[in-house]
């Protein structure tokens, strides 16, 4: 009897450490009393209204004016990803293209511009480095 004792204590024992090391459980309200979640936004809420898109501007504007180009391009394009039309970061890519020599990334991103003006600016600045851009058809 002695034996089995002491293994039922053991067991006890092995089950208690068990529980101590196992990560805690987090209580969860029941399904039914849970909120209901929100509504997914319009599909063109995204792009048109991005919380932080300021901000971004502002960290592009920084890593450009410090000379890190890579960084400026790489913040610029995720932009761009959700707000294509962004003048202000098609010309900072169009710029940094040019400045790097890449004419090509340069041209793709510079026939997006609408504006004359904006176009007009981009092969002005890009001819200083030796970057012919040439307007869309």
């Amino acid at each position: 009897m002695r034996v089995s004792a002491a293994r039922g204590l053991l067991v006890f024992c092995a089950m208690l450490i068990a529980c101590a090391a196992a990560p805690p459980v987090a209580n969860k309200p029941a399904p039914s009393a849970q909120q209901p979640s929100a509504p997914p936004p319009p599909p063109d809420a995204a792009v048109t209204d991005h919380p932080d898109e300021e901000a971004q501007i502002a960290a592009v504007n920084q890593s450009y004016d410090r000379g890190d180009i890579d960084d400026a391009v790489a913040r610029a394009l995720a932009i761009l990803a959700y707000d294509p039309t962004s003048v202000r970061m098609l010309r900072v890519v169009v710029a940094s293209e040019c400045l790097q020599g890449d004419a090509a990334l340069a041209q793709q991103y510079f026939t997006q511009l609408a504006a004359p003006r904006d176009r007009e600016s981009m092969k002005t600045r890009c001819a200083r480095y030796g970057i012919t851009l040439t307007d869309p058809p």
